[in-house]
């Protein structure tokens, strides 16, 4: 049996601090604009004191890549991506021309032998569009204990190219172990 619940049907959460990690509580390591692109707006967040869970919203203006530093007990990440959400506004409808696809995933740090660091496949890559404006975005995180991780999000243009790419990162957190 699937144990999984959808967001709308919790009701309530407990966690301690020490494993419940709010994604903008970290540090930005860096934000790139996408292909083709000179500049991006930089990752925006909400307040964490109204917020569900007091876990603030980001809004990321794509087609973009955001790096956050993981902390070394992070072991999941989980937020819903929604297509045209702001932070003033998280119900926004999307443009008529959104759609984009959210993917996740762990780029480890240059280690002392010399070796440059890697980056993993996609952990999750969750497309969004008119049809689909809203998803669930989860994944486990590899090298649990490494202080050498950084978290790599990227909003990816679809179909109708990079127009209209904002996409709204709805209590997105870590959990540690």
């Amino acid at each position: 049996a699937d144990p999984s619940v959808s967001s709308d049907a919790v009701v309530a959460g407990w966690f301690t601090d020490r494993v419940r990690i709010p994604l903008a509580d970290l540090e930005i390591r860096g934000v790139e604009p996408g292909p083709g692109r000179r500049w991006t707006n930089p990752p925006r967040s909400g307040s964490a004191w109204d917020s569900p869970l007091g876990v603030a919203d980001i809004e990321l203006t794509g087609p973009m890549t955001v790096e956050w530093r993981l902390p070394p007990p992070a072991a999941s990440f989980s937020a819903i991506a929604a297509l045209g959400g702001t932070i003033d506004r998280p119900d926004a409808s999307p443009g008529p021309w959104a759609d984009a696809s959210v993917r996740g995933s762990v780029r480890t740090d240059e280690i002392p032998d010399g070796d440059t660091g890697r980056v993993t496949p996609p952990l999750a890559s969750v497309p969004l569009d008119s049809e689909k404006v809203r998803s669930a975005f989860s994944c486990m995180l590899p090298g649990v204990g490494d202080p050498n991780r950084t978290l790599v999000i990227e909003v990816l243009e679809a179909a109708h190219g990079p127009i209209q790419d904002r996409v709204l990162l709805q209590r997105p957190f870590l959990l540690g172990r």
